[in-house]
């Protein structure tokens, strides 16, 4: 959200394209900034809103490009400048055959809904350029084709090949109703006879009030309560069964469709991944949730409103 701006007065409308996400989380976004006093927000005139970032905001924006420059050198440490090179080179080349831009962190569409473009109330248009289906909230902003990719930070790129890769295993999903980072980290370890709830609390947020995202999108079921009774188990439903079986085959699809579609590079990205995996630690995630910081974001915001 901060990386977007300058030193001058920027249109909220400018900054949804420029991040790259949607109105709904903007507006979730800039409200807490705001609040942290980040931000100052002006409304000159009906259906404009400009934004401009304060001292403050400045100096936090300068301090989250330098942590994410040392976290960048730390993961060049830790992996080797070698195989750093090569994952960048491979990202950058897949980054440069994309049609539109994305984020450069991955961003759910709103508090609520971990998917990267919200939906398909406006369906895909096969292109060229090729543009996914989406939400009415979400930006499409076709990318500059004479970019090159190569000049750009390797988070950023990380986040261009995951977006890229929920977008493609979003428009197979058909409705299930379950993002790929909810299937990849938690249903598809859940058998039919379901597992406890502290451990579905864990893996995949459920609460087993009815209010969690899964519950609330019918894709798993928790056991009513009895009594004092600590122990409950959490059962897919048929729509959560329905996306624990077609995960595996819908990420096969996309890695080939990725194989005929930008070629050597995917290849190379993999073999780099792959010799990398070794040295990550193992209770790193399948997949990014792809909410979590705009749910601390959110309450940040409320923290600075109640000082």
């Amino acid at each position: 959200m901060l990386r977007p701006f300058d030193d001058g007065m920027l249109d909220q409308r400018e900054l949804i394209r420029r991040a790259v996400i949607s109105k709904r989380a903007a507006r979730a976004l800039v409200r807490d900034l705001e609040r942290l006093r980040w931000l100052t927000v002006e409304k000159p005139a009906r259906g404009q809103t400009l934004l401009k970032l304060t001292p403050e905001g400045q100096r936090a924006r300068t301090a989250g490009e330098q942590l994410a420059n040392t976290a960048e050198d730390s993961f060049r440490t830790q992996f080797g400048e070698d195989r750093t090179t090569r994952l960048c080179e491979a990202l950058a080349a897949l980054t440069n055959q994309l049609e539109i831009e994305l984020p450069w962190y991955l961003t759910g569409y709103g508090l609520a809904d971990s998917s990267l473009t919200g939906g398909s109330h406006i369906p895909e248009q096969p292109g060229p350029p090729r543009i996914p289906a989406h939400g009415t909230d979400w930006p499409v902003v076709l990318r500059d084709q004479t970019a090159d990719a190569a000049c750009l930070p390797l988070v950023g790129l990380l986040s261009h090949a995951l977006a890229a890769f929920r977008i493609d295993y979003e428009c197979g999903m058909r409705g299930h109703g379950a993002g790929l980072d909810f299937v990849a980290n938690f249903l598809q370890f859940v058998g039919d006879d379901g597992v406890d709830l502290k451990m579905a609390a864990e893996m995949g947020g459920v609460v087993g009030n009815g209010r969690s995202v899964l519950e609330r999108h019918l894709v798993v079921v928790v056991e009513p309560r009895q009594g004092r009774t600590q122990s409950r188990q959490v059962y897919l439903t048929p729509k959560g069964k329905q996306a624990r079986d077609a995960y595996p085959h819908l990420v096969a699809r996309v890695e080939q469709d990725w194989q005929e579609r930008y070629g050597d590079c995917v290849t190379d990205l993999w073999r780099t991944l792959e010799s990398m995996d070794q040295d990550l630690d193992t209770d790193v995630p399948n997949f990014p949730n792809t909410t979590d910081w705009l749910y601390r974001s959110m309450l940040a915001g409320s923290g600075a409103r109640r000082r």
